[in-house]
C-alpha cells in the first residue's frame, strides 16, 4: 500500500513541485521506503528514496534526473559506458594473456610425452 505524503518538515513535497508540478512523494508500506512519482508520466514511478528521511538529497536527485539536465545525463552515461568498455577490454586482455601463457608453458614443456591418439578424431 502506498500513502501519499502531503507535507513534511522541510517542505520537500512542495519544493519538488517547483521543479515540475507533476512530482509527488508516497510512502510504500510494503518496503518501508519513500518513492518519488510524477503523474505526467505514463508509469508514474520515478525512483526510490534510498535515505530514511525526506530531505534536500531528494530535491538534488529530482533536479539531477529532470529532463532539463538531459545533456548532463547523456554525458554521464557516455562516460560510464567508456569506463565499462575499458574495464571489459582490460579483463579480456588479462584473460587472453593468462591463456596464452598457459598454452606456451604446456607447448614448451619437453617433459610431457605426446600420445599417439592426440591428433586422432574419434566419432562415437
Amino acid at each position: 500500500m502506498r500513502i501519499k505524503i502531503e507535507s513534511d518538515v522541510f517542505d520537500i513535497t512542495d519544493r519538488i513541485k517547483e521543479i515540475d508540478d507533476g512530482y509527488f512523494i508516497v510512502f510504500n508500506t510494503l518496503t518501508s521506503q519513500y518513492e518519488v512519482h510524477n503523474y505526467k508520466q505514463e508509469n508514474t514511478y520515478c525512483f526510490v528514496v534510498n535515505d530514511v528521511a525526506i530531505d534536500k538529497r531528494v530535491l538534488d536527485k529530482v533536479y539531477d534526473t529532470s529532463i532539463e539536465n538531459i545533456d548532463n545525463i547523456i554525458d554521464d552515461i557516455a562516460k560510464n559506458n567508456i569506463g565499462v568498455s575499458k574495464n571489459c577490454n582490460e579483463k579480456i586482455l588479462e584473460q587472453s594473456a593468462y591463456q596464452i601463457r598457459e598454452i606456451y608453458e604446456y607447448a614448451s614443456s619437453a617433459s610431457r610425452p605426446i600420445g599417439d591418439n592426440v591428433f586422432v578424431t574419434e566419432w562415437r
